[in-house]
């Protein structure tokens, strides 16, 4: 009797081992990843430097006026000559964003500053506002 529990411990714990490398479980995750690989650029406002996603704060602004912010500076870091457009995202209803040009060709390590300013509409709609102002940065053939 003591040799066949033997063997039954054995069979019980040979069964324990089964079942317990039947319950592992192996889970994956995957991930997907996007980016894109630019020609860097530094950009300032008012001689302070400006990071993607940075919030240009113009504070009170008043209807009728035009509001300088500062000069806004581009220099291009990168290696190739680039093209710098500035646009908006939509514009609040009497807002009007200025940088001129609105477009121009950096070689590499050449500065462009120029003042960036708004004008607010004397029947500009009062109260908080919003918009976006994009720099595309496009290589040159």
């Amino acid at each position: 009797m003591g040799k066949l529990s033997g063997i039954a411990i054995a069979a019980l714990c040979l069964i324990g081992l089964l079942i317990g490398v039947a319950a592992v479980v192996i889970v994956q995750y995957h991930y997907s990843n996007e980016g894109t690989i630019i020609e860097p650029l530094e950009v300032s406002l008012a001689n302070e430097p400006l990071e993607d996603l940075d919030v240009i704060d113009w504070t009170d602004c008043v209807r009728g006026i035009t509001t300088p912010f500062g000069d806004l500076t581009v220099k291009n870091i990168g290696s190739i000559t680039v093209t710098i457009s500035l646009t908006t995202g939509t514009m609040p209803t009497g807002l009007t964003i200025e940088w001129t040009p609105d477009s121009l060709t950096l070689a590499p390590e050449e500065v462009a500053t120029a003042p960036l300013s708004l004008t607010v509409a004397s029947d500009a709609p009062l109260g908080d506002f919003t918009f976006d102002i994009v720099l595309t940065v496009e290589t040159v053939p």
